[in-house]
């Protein structure tokens, strides 16, 4: 084994070094995606880069969205960019699962929002949606792990 990150519970998690740190610590999304001028695009959503992390000018990223950072849209806004259907919906008290497939690349996502979010949305398996991200991390190097 070696060492990936030395911090505090806040730093690696908010701050994660590599792309195993981040999987290490909990479930995330990854999307494939291409570098743009140091921007990542995903489908049609373009994020920069968070924090100090650089990447490459041009090629392939790997952006890392944790479930409950998956925004969630009836319409397409300027951050819910990429469609998707409601493939399953799971109460858990206050918040809801929900397990998404990607209208673009069939790509399953999960996403956990607040319960009234899902009664504002009047969410139901089967929906038609758009999802998006703020908050994520960018990474421009292959994966040293399997998933």
């Amino acid at each position: 084994g070696r060492i990936e990150q030395v911090g505090t519970p806040a730093e690696v998690y908010d701050r994660p070094a590599s792309p195993f740190v981040h999987h290490f610590l909990g479930q995330v999304n990854i999307f494939a995606g291409r570098s743009v001028a140091g921007h990542a695009k995903v489908g049609d959503l373009v994020v920069a880069p968070s924090w100090d992390r650089a990447v490459a000018a041009e090629g392939d990223v790997r952006v890392f969205v944790r479930p409950h950072d998956i925004e969630i849209s009836r319409r397409r806004d300027p951050i819910c960019l990429i469609p998707a259907t409601i493939a399953q919906l799971i109460p858990t008290g206050p918040s809801t699962r929900l397990e998404l497939v990607r209208s673009d690349d069939g790509t399953r996502v999960a996403a956990e929002i607040p319960h009234e979010r899902r009664i504002d949305l009047d969410l139901r398996r089967g929906d038609a949606v758009f999802i998006g991200f703020t908050r994520y991390e960018v990474y421009d190097r292959p994966l040293d792990f399997h998933i």
